[in-house]
């Protein structure tokens, strides 16, 4: 015959023995005396024979109650267990996570940063992939990606993380040998623009007030 136990009763049971009362252990559960009473007559019942001796003074367990006492907490502990181990899994990371980020900033930002969160969570994996192409995140499988630039159009989610400064720069030689002295003459200054930043390739100059665009062009 299919019987089924509660583990309440399994709890009452066992917290009674180890409190030495039904007093003591309806006190510690936090319900009344008669709840834990009722619930005891209820396990005798179901498992057919005396598991306490008690008096008005006095409580200890039967032979059986011994023993059973022993399986019961054992089997408590056990789906005490099993519950922390699923509230453990849902709140503790784990897997595989794979990143992607410029070469620069990633070997100065994001890299000591992976340290400390596979640090802190060791069951997660962390593939760090630094490279200075646009990659598509979706067909390379990548996770999380860290970019420089202005954002594009997009399906993917993206927070912005701090801001960053671009800074036009040119060697005397190049700058002698193109005679810039306007902003309409910097037109003519070969441009190189890394590849690490997304967005924008034109630039405005300004000298008082005389704005040009110049278009950056990749050498």
């Amino acid at each position: 015959m299919d019987i089924r136990y509660s583990l309440n009763r399994l709890t009452y049971f066992v917290a009674t023995i180890d409190a030495g009362t039904i007093t003591a252990a309806a006190h510690q559960l936090g319900i009344s005396k008669a709840v834990v009473s009722k619930q005891l007559q209820i396990l005798e019942q179901e498992v057919g024979t005396p598991l306490l001796l008690r008096n008005t003074r006095h409580l200890k367990p039967t032979d059986a109650g011994s023993a059973f006492f022993e399986d019961a907490k054992s089997a408590l502990t056990q789906a005490n267990n099993a519950y922390k181990q699923v509230l453990d899994r849902d709140q503790k990371p784990k897997g595989r996570l794979r990143v992607t980020a410029p070469v620069d900033y990633g070997a100065s930002h994001v890299a000591p940063f992976v340290a400390r969160f596979q640090k802190a969570y060791p069951n997660v994996a962390v593939d760090l992939f630094l490279n200075d192409m646009r990659l598509d995140l979706i067909k390379e499988r990548y996770d999380v990606a860290f970019r420089i630039g202005w954002l594009k159009n997009s399906r993917n989610l993206a927070k912005k993380l701090r801001d960053f400064e671009e800074i036009a720069v040119c060697t005397p030689a190049t700058f002698e040998k193109f005679n810039a002295k306007d902003p309409a003459d910097l037109a003519a200054v070969p441009f190189i623009l890394s590849h690490a930043f997304a967005g924008k390739t034109d630039w405005t100059f300004a000298k008082g007030d005389v704005t040009r665009d110049r278009s950056a062009q990749t050498r």
